[in-house]
């Protein structure tokens, strides 16, 4: 009898061993409401991005984060991308033609004065366009409506962990709309992108979201030829120079590629690579030997050679990103 009391006590130990061994891959993995804000990551939760202690963890970069998790991120927060088809863009792979990179990286936030600090993650988003911004189709050769060498143009999501859901949730967005010129003042953060935000010139509307998952992945309207930034169709329609920016042939839908860890630009005190040649898709659109940088302070060209270029991404992610 004390033996079979026994055995049935190393069983039942050994079942809670079990569970014990379990428990955090388990809450690391379970999607805690279907219905809930945001997107399931698999695997990676605010500890396994961050633990200093974590197994395999690699941070190349040094930003405390690891970096698996920032390519993990920046693909699920990819945003979809409503453009037309004007100059820039190219049938060859079904998108606007340009190299995609991207950075990320964590910063303290908090609420108040008074709230606690809370971790998030910025994600910056670089279509690097390389054709050129094309002018608006309603402008014609006026001032501002001329085109020029690459388009250095952003959107950045920043999310944030809810440890109650298991999600990541989009914060806030920021989207380029001709930025540091006098038709800018819609190059602007959406502080709650699922409420209308008051602007300079009015309001702009809630955005649309991938699979209607809100809170994941946005949804951002191009505007055909310049490339300006916008959460909606008829945020874009008001937009530019007398309201001349257009979205009304964007009938072309993609994904923001993320595909290739060296997309990842990495960090200003580590970059991945300083300057990079137009070699990741392998477009015709590009001048043969050129080559683009990120966090050097230059010119930005689109590797189209050094003709009337756009602001340099160094500025940008200074400026913007507070990298």
């Amino acid at each position: 009898m004390r033996r079979a009391f026994l055995a049935l006590l190393a069983f039942s130990l050994a079942a809670c061993g079990r569970e014990a061994t379990t428990a955090l891959e388990s809450r690391l993995t379970t999607d805690r409401g279907p219905s809930a804000e945001g997107l399931r990551v698999p695997g990676w939760n605010e500890v396994r991005c961050f633990d200093a202690a974590a197994r395999r963890k690699r941070d190349p970069d040094g930003d405390t984060m690891d970096n698996a998790c920032e390519d993990a991120l920046a693909a699920a927060f990819a945003p979809g991308l409503k453009v037309a088809v004007d100059c820039n863009y190219d049938p060859g792979v079904g998108r606007q033609g340009g190299e995609y990179y991207y950075g990320v990286q964590p910063y303290w936030y908090r609420s108040s004065e008074v709230a606690p600090l809370e971790r998030r993650v910025r994600l910056a988003y670089l279509p690097a366009y390389y054709w050129e911004d094309c002018g608006s189709p309603t402008e014609g050769h006026v001032p501002f409506g001329d085109g020029h060498d690459g388009d250095s143009e952003f959107f950045i999501v920043d999310v944030q962990f809810n440890d109650a859901t298991r999600r990541w949730a989009t914060q806030q967005i920021f989207l380029s709309a001709h930025c540091g010129t006098l038709t800018g003042q819609r190059c602007m953060w959406y502080p709650d992108p699922t409420s209308t935000t008051v602007t300079p010139t009015g309001t702009a509307q809630p955005f649309s979201w991938i699979d209607g998952k809100v809170r994941g992945a946005p949804i951002i309207w191009v505007a055909e030829g310049k490339h300006s930034n916008y959460s909606t169709r008829e945020d874009c329609n008001g937009g530019g120079l007398a309201g001349s920016d257009t979205c009304e042939r964007d009938d072309r839908f993609y994904r923001f590629p993320v595909r290739l860890a060296r997309q990842n630009i990495w960090s200003r005190a580590i970059p991945h690579q300083a300057c990079v040649g137009a070699s990741l898709w392998g477009s015709t659109r590009v001048a043969p030997g050129t080559t683009e940088c990120f966090w050097p302070r230059r010119t930005f060209y689109g590797w189209q050679g050094l003709n009337l270029g756009s602001t340099a991404y160094s500025d940008i992610l200074a400026q913007y990103a507070g990298w």
